[in-house]
């Protein structure tokens, strides 16, 4: 599920902030009550970890849809490994998460 939410946002598809969004109807926030969602969590996770995980699965599996997404490898190469670098999917010190009108962006 990872992996689709990253491609939305790689392809250009949809804007940042709306893929971001719809990632709080999901999974994340109601298993992990988590204001960050999705996105955070990887961010806090480290996406070069992220990556070299999906890596494993697909060396072991040698399936395409396994494969990191071209997205998650260009945030790498840029340095954008989350939390640590200062900036992942989100920008740190000031994560847009934290605004209190994130959920409900203006129009």
């Amino acid at each position: 599920m990872q992996r689709k939410k990253i491609s939305v946002i790689g392809s250009g598809y949809l804007g940042t902030q709306i893929a971001m969004l719809t990632a709080y109807t999901g999974y994340e926030v109601k298993v992990f009550d988590s204001r960050e969602g999705a996105f955070g969590i990887l961010d806090k996770t480290g996406l070069g970890f992220i990556y070299d995980i999906e890596m494993v699965y697909y060396r072991d599996f040698q399936d395409p849809k396994e494969r990191p997404t071209e997205a998650l490898r260009e945030k790498i190469e840029r340095g954008e490994l989350g939390v640590k670098s200062g900036k992942g999917f989100y920008s740190y010190l000031n994560p847009e998460y934290l605004s209190p009108d994130f959920l409900n962006p203006s129009e």
